[in-house]
């Protein structure tokens, strides 16, 4: 039976009702086990994320209390015990770990290796459409065309931007801001020429 406890005003009776239920996400182990880690492995990889959150408390709580919170000495201490996490990889393999990465909420990588011709991922450019480059400009080993800080090719007055390039991150903003600096260079190139 549940009981709660309300102050009411003299001569209204207070009700009681039942809590809400609450639907949590799954906590510790079980979010491991729930990413697909196998349960004596999500033991183990708890433990070492318990501990490194405790250490990482201590030391917070040292370097408060002896005054160097926030110094280059805390920063240097709290990037060995972050550290740690990462070296869980090479224990775990890259397929468990990415589980790991998922399941505390951690960016993770997904691999594409390829894409089927024609889908909409070609069309967006998982993979730069760079086949009619490939004769004159040097690419690398996915196709993507080398450039420089400045846009430029290995081939004199030829410059490349947005997702074809080696640039990472390829985004749409992106894309634009390389474009804009690539044509800035190519005015520049052809200023130097005396073309323009």
């Amino acid at each position: 039976m549940y009981v709660q406890a309300m102050a009411a005003a003299p001569g209204i009776a207070a009700e009681a009702s039942p809590p809400t239920a609450r639907v949590s996400e799954p906590r510790g182990k079980a979010r491991l086990v729930a990413a697909g880690i196998d349960t004596s492995t999500a033991e183990w990889v708890q433990q070492q994320l318990d501990k490194n959150q405790l250490d990482e408390l201590y030391l917070q709580n040292q370097a408060s209390r002896e005054g160097w919170l926030n110094t280059p000495r805390y920063h240097k201490q709290r990037r060995e015990i972050q550290q740690r996490f990462d070296a869980l990889r090479a224990e775990l393999g890259d397929e468990t770990f990415d589980r790991l990465l998922y399941a505390v909420g951690r960016p993770n990588r997904v691999l594409v290796s390829d894409v089927m011709q024609g889908s909409p991922a070609e069309q967006i450019g998982l993979n730069p459409n760079t086949d009619s480059l490939a004769k004159l400009a040097e690419l690398n080993k996915s196709g993507e065309l080398i450039v420089d800080c400045h846009c430029r090719t290995n081939i004199e007055g030829l410059f490349g931007a947005g997702d074809i390039t080696t640039v990472p991150y390829d985004q749409i903003v992106i894309s634009a801001g390389e474009g804009a600096k690539a044509a800035l260079a190519a005015y520049d190139y052809l200023v130097g020429k005396g073309v323009v």
